[in-house]
């Protein structure tokens, strides 16, 4: 998949065929990211007959739907874990980009790994994001340092 332009989050919901044998198949759902629904429902497919023994042929989309940020005015860290398909073999990484919404943070993970590692986006598998929080360090004095206790004394 090429990552032209900006991702959006998809979630998709699929399942088997209802049959005589199974009529009333489980549900999977999956948190995509891609440019357009299209896509998002031909990545589903692909890690589904990954994960599980079911195809695009034998299953049915039930719901494909753009997922919004609840807050998107907000300025948000986001860790996102990712494996990547290299010459000397699969490897994980994890990164930490600040952003607005889930969606920018991961389009901007993506382009930096495909201008740094020379991949491309299909060679990348996001799995989970996750907000992390930032300390805030109080200044004070005139020097600009961080809190320090005050009262320390020199061993004899």
């Amino acid at each position: 998949m090429k990552a032209s332009g900006t991702l959006r989050e998809y979630k998709v919901v699929g399942r088997l065929l209802p049959s005589a044998k199974n009529p009333a198949p489980p549900l999977y759902r999956m948190r995509i990211f891609a440019p357009n629904h299209v896509v998002a429902k031909s990545r589903f497919w692909y890690f589904v007959s990954q994960l599980r023994k079911m195809k695009k042929a034998s299953g049915e989309t039930v719901y494909c739907g753009l997922v919004h940020e609840k807050t998107p005015q907000k300025v948000k860290n986001f860790g996102i874990w990712l494996r990547y398909d290299s010459r000397s073999g699969t490897h994980n990484m994890y990164r930490e980009y600040r952003d607005l919404t889930t969606s920018a943070a991961v389009t901007q993970c993506c382009e930096y790994y495909t201008h740094t590692h020379t991949h491309t986006h299909t060679h990348t598998h996001t799995h989970t994001h996750t907000h992390t929080h930032t300390h805030t360090h109080l200044i004070t004095g005139q020097d600009g340092g961080l809190n320090a206790p005050r009262n320390i004394r020199a061993r004899h």
